[in-house]
């Protein structure tokens, strides 16, 4: 199965194999505004059931503003954000309380296919884990992570949600285009990644 962007579009493959720089051996904390100590990993199947019971959980509204469309919440979603994670043209990362593994957020960037230097990213923070700074850190660890030749970030963004405009710009230099069809195209020029 192939991984298809928002609209549709197939995305990867772009670098013949190079995969993203510690994959998928991630791990690293962070301590969000409140003092809580998360821990993120890479979104590999071992933890797929975790991911699975926090998706299960999320209420329509909130599926529809991280997803631009609601989701149908199936096997093979699963299957797309999880199982074909390579490392290659697809990274994905989540994040759990350091003591329960409670899930707090994931996050994924995937290579477009008509252009090996550019990927889509997105991050979802469960509504009880938002505001604190957890979008962050994910963002910080993809960034640290990234796919192998990825210098450019084109994603879509819900017109209204600033937040995400806000964090997106703190990555790069930020082109926000007009709002269409109540989204926004976000394009972040990636800093070079320190050798």
């Amino acid at each position: 199965m192939n991984v298809l962007d928002r609209e549709g579009v197939e995305m990867g493959p772009g670098t013949g194999g190079m995969v993203a720089a510690d994959w998928p051996n991630i791990a690293s904390s962070a301590t969000l505004a409140d003092g809580t100590e998360i821990i993120i990993r890479a979104l590999t199947p071992e933890y797929r059931e975790k991911y699975m019971d926090a998706v299960q959980h999320l209420t329509p509204d909130f599926l529809l503003e991280r997803f631009l469309s609601p989701p149908t919440i199936s096997e093979s979603f699963f299957h797309t954000f999880v199982d074909e994670v390579d490392g290659i043209d697809h990274i994905a990362i989540i994040a759990g309380t350091a003591k329960s593994e409670v899930s707090v957020g994931a996050a994924r960037m995937i290579r477009y296919p008509h252009r090996a230097d550019a990927a889509d990213i997105a991050v979802a923070v469960l509504p009880e884990w938002q505001r604190r700074g957890a979008a962050k850190a994910l963002i910080a660890e993809l960034m640290r992570h990234r796919l192998v030749g990825v210098t450019t970030l084109v994603t879509l963004v819900e017109a209204h949600n600033a937040a995400a405009i806000r964090l997106l710009q703190e990555i790069g230099e930020t082109e926000v285009g007009p709002v269409r069809g109540g989204v926004r195209e976000v394009t972040v020029v990636l800093p070079q990644k320190p050798a």
